[in-house]
């Protein structure tokens, strides 16, 4: 699928255990993760039939201001990230926006993959995949940190 305003943040996936329901088990060690901000408005709907129809973990995710937070994974080898890398074409994507990304959060028109992990006798999580990223903003905006 393909959402626009998509909020993704770096700096929230070592504030939360969340983290942890979001990570595939399959996924190799060269992974990374971001906090992916979700707008409800168009995502809401799908989250509330995965919980109430698919058996889906809402553990794996957070609703905060007006959108739906779960951790993606960012494959390294993917090559769907469209981010100007003219000043050094040898660069990988995903280094490249993590590097660029880091003191900020990024609106963005997002392509996802999402899948229910799980057994039968289990809550499924919920995993997102980042596809593509494009169109990208750079905002304040981010994930606020949950204090416990």
């Amino acid at each position: 699928m393909i959402s626009d305003s998509v909020i993704l943040d770096p700096r929230s996936t070592d504030e939360i255990e969340m983290i942890s329901m979001g990570k595939r088990a399959a996924s190799s060690h060269d992974s990374r993760y971001l906090c992916a901000g979700l707008p409800s408005t168009t995502m809401g709907p799908l989250f509330n039939t995965l919980v109430s129809s698919w058996n889906a973990d809402p553990a794996c995710f957070e609703y905060s201001m007006g959108f739906i937070w779960i951790y993606a994974l960012i494959d390294p080898k993917n090559r769907e990230i469209e981010l100007d890398t003219s000043i050094n074409t040898s660069c990988d994507p995903v280094d490249y926006m993590l590097q660029q990304i880091k003191d900020w959060s990024w609106v963005v028109q997002a392509k996802l993959a999402m899948k229910l992990e799980g057994s039968s006798r289990v809550k499924a999580a919920i995993s997102v995949q980042v596809l593509g990223v494009s169109q990208v903003r750079v905002t304040s905006t981010h994930k606020p940190i949950t204090y416990q």
